[in-house]
């Protein structure tokens, strides 16, 4: 019977990971938009709503767009919004202070949340380059392993093959040639027994019990032969070498024995074939 290696199993994930990871990937394109527009709007919105909320300020907010922005966009686009969120919380700033001549207090708060963005932009750059890198590393491990796992299977169907050929070599080697072989010392045999028999010598009982012992080897050895080759190269020979099967046990040992098949079974494999005659 043919057992190959299972492959192996990846982590189990929850269905809903699976499914929003299949759709990401069909809707890459779209998905990169909407992240692009989210991005920039929100830096605008996170203004307003900065302006309108009193003393509490919402810089931190405006990390989250460009976080967004950098993963899913890139580098470049993560510095554009750098610009943007800070522009923008620059004219909050000098919009509140309404003294133009203090307006070295605004510019250094604006560099100093440029300078966190930008730690922050080249964090999450970092993260995603480290990201692909081990992505790109486990694809290339699954596809080694996958190739490898075909190898084995290849090799294990290469095996199977040789086994089979030779078994079916054997087989036709002990059907044409010993069986035959003792097929004619058989009928040698039946001469001299008969030779024996007209002379009625006390030999001929001898002679006799040859010819069964000789008569039982070529049984034996036509069955050997059909063991090692117990289906013949068509389609419905597995039913054929069954029903040959069932009749055989029948015989052997004085029991019934049957083999029903209703429907006709073609097995376009000879090897599958095989295996199952041996299950069986």
């Amino acid at each position: 019977m043919l057992i190959t290696e299972s492959p192996p199993r990846e982590r189990a994930r929850p269905a809903a990971v699976l499914l929003a990871q299949a759709w990401l990937q069909r809707n890459e394109a779209r998905v990169r938009l909407i992240a692009t527009i989210i991005s920039v709007v929100s830096p605008v919105l996170i203004g307003i709503a900065d302006q309108y909320n009193g003393d509490i300020q919402l810089s931190v907010l405006y990390v989250l767009p460009i976080v967004l922005g950098t993963w899913v966009v890139g580098l470049r686009f993560g510095i554009a919004l750098i610009v943007l969120s800070v522009g923008v919380q620059l004219v909050r700033d000098l919009i509140t202070t309404f003294v133009w001549s203090s307006a070295m207090v605004p510019l250094w708060n604006a560099a100093i949340r440029a300078v966190f963005y930008s730690a922050v932009i080249l964090l999450v750059t970092g993260i995603r380059e480290l990201h692909n890198i081990i992505e790109a590393r486990v694809q290339n491990r699954t596809q080694s392993l996958r190739a490898l796992l075909e190898e084995h299977r290849q090799l294990e169907r290469e095996m199977l093959d040789i086994s089979d050929r030779e078994q079916r070599r054997i087989g036709n080697d002990l059907h044409d040639g010993l069986a035959q072989h003792l097929t004619g010392t058989v009928l040698t045999g039946a001469v001299l027994l008969q030779k024996l028999e007209a002379r009625d010598a006390d030999e001929a009982s001898d002679a006799r019990k040859i010819v069964r012992l000789i008569e039982d080897a070529i049984s034996l050895s036509r069955n050997v032969a059909k063991g090692l080759n117990p289906v013949e190269l068509h389609d419905d020979a597995l039913m054929y070498a069954l029903r040959e099967f069932s009749s055989n046990t029948s015989k052997l040992f004085n029991i019934t024995c049957l083999f029903k098949c209703d429907d006709p079974v073609l097995m376009d494999s000879p090897a599958e074939a095989v295996h199952l005659f041996r299950i069986a």
